[in-house]
């Protein structure tokens, strides 16, 4: 089997570590709209997330037994998907309308609470997910006319409908 040697931590502390990589595997973050996540060995749960042009470390936090913290952890990166997305509709509908935003601030939480505790769901067994969000529209000459459109906007994006939506996951193996 063919190997690429690529560097895999990059943006760990000034120093460089590269890994031998199957080149097949490295298919799958060259497709289009595809991404490729990989333990990069470095780390107990350190992985390098790739989708072909860029690359970002995930891991846990020291916290965890075997986090180096090195990168967000998968729910932080669950977190800046939506973050992202609310912040990059919330412009785009800004630029369209015209509206003097300045800047998009998005603050985001996930927790988990029993079921039977959260007054919003309708089963009582086992737990929620709950992500709270605060948006901060900046701009000196918005008018509460513009935050309110904005805010409606900032459910509207598309990573929040996709959370909100049944989705369906296939998982296969590939060798």
């Amino acid at each position: 089997m063919a190997f690429v040697l690529r560097s895999t931590a990059r943006r760990l502390a000034s120093r460089q570590t590269m890994t031998a990589v199957p080149a097949r595997s490295l298919i799958a973050s060259m497709r289009e709209g595809w991404l490729q996540v990989e333990e990069t060995g470095s780390a107990k749960f350190q992985n390098i997330v790739s989708d072909g042009r860029h690359e970002i470390l995930a891991d846990e936090p020291t916290t965890i037994p075997g986090g180096t913290d090195t990168g967000a952890n998968p729910y932080g990166y669950l977190l800046a998907a939506l973050g992202t997305c609310t912040s990059m509709t919330c412009r785009m509908y800004a630029t369209r309308k015209n509206l003097p935003l300045e800047k998009t601030r998005v603050i985001l939480k996930h927790d988990r609470k029993w079921a039977k505790d959260c007054e919003r769901v309708e089963s009582e067994k086992g737990q929620v997910d709950i992500i709270k969000m605060e948006v901060e529209f900046v701009g000196d000459k918005l008018t509460d006319e513009d935050r309110a459109a904005l805010l409606k906007i900032a459910h509207s994006c598309p990573v929040h409908k996709t959370l909100m939506s049944p989705t369906i996951i296939d998982v296969e193996t590939f060798h």
